[in-house]
């Protein structure tokens, strides 16, 4: 499968490294304190809408792409409304089943996690 390969792990963290140390930037720099999963989130869309259109930029002239792994662990990790985003906007990764279809099923299994969650966790829900 795509999320495991070398080279995916290897820029997935990374990109995750990246995407803290931005977490923590947004959050002791932001004007209203908006929390840490609210800088979480923004970080991580952030950082997949560019990784998303440096790899189809570099598709485009032929360099170094980003595994399509990585783009799924950040998906996974919050970044799914950037990724929906950056597949629209830059019209990439629309038609590879080879994404498409992890994708979405990582995209139920993410929201299926969320309502579980709150179902049997948090009472107020």
């Amino acid at each position: 499968m795509i999320l495991f390969k070398p080279a995916a792990l290897k820029s997935t963290v990374l990109y995750l490294v990246g995407c803290a140390a931005l977490t923590i930037i947004i959050n002791d720099y932001s004007k209203q304190n908006i929390g840490i999963i609210a800088s979480w989130v923004f970080a991580v869309n952030a950082t997949l809408i560019i990784a998303m259109a440096k790899d189809k930029f570099s598709a485009i002239i032929n360099l170094g792409r980003t595994p399509e792994g990585t783009l799924l662990w950040l998906a996974l990790a919050g970044g799914y409304p950037g990724l929906f985003l950056a597949r629209f906007i830059f019209n990439h990764k629309t038609t590879k089943a080879e994404f498409v279809k992890p994708m979405w099923f990582l995209l139920i299994f993410q929201i299926a996690a969320v309502l579980y969650y709150f179902i049997i966790f948090d009472s107020s829900f």
